[in-house]
């Protein structure tokens, strides 16, 4: 939903400046610090964290969701820094089956 994302972009913007960053992906996106965008998710959209991960080259990569089936996936450098890097309806949680080793 094009609309919810607009949207979740003005709050941001409303939040804190854009901050330079040196990756490229990264000054595409609203970015501002966690706790606010969290705190935005939450507040505007009723998002919670259902999943998240860290790569290779230490960003923190998490996906929120609400009831609703909206969901962001965000991204935070070892700084708190966050970025919205997507948003969207019917996110559908699998769960996963027990992984042998």
């Amino acid at each position: 939903m094009r609309g919810r994302h607009l949207l979740l972009v003005a709050l941001l913007f409303a939040l804190s400046p854009l901050t330079a960053r040196s990756q490229p992906a990264i000054e595409q996106q609203p970015c501002a610090d966690r706790a606010q965008i969290v705190s935005q998710l939450r507040k505007q959209f009723g998002e919670h964290l259902t999943g998240h991960g860290l790569s290779h080259s230490g960003v923190l990569f998490e996906v929120f969701a609400a009831a609703n089936g909206g969901w962001s996936l965000i991204i935070t450098d070892a700084s708190g820094m966050s970025c919205l890097v997507a948003s969207g309806v019917h996110w559908q949680a699998v769960k996963s089956p027990a992984i042998e080793i």
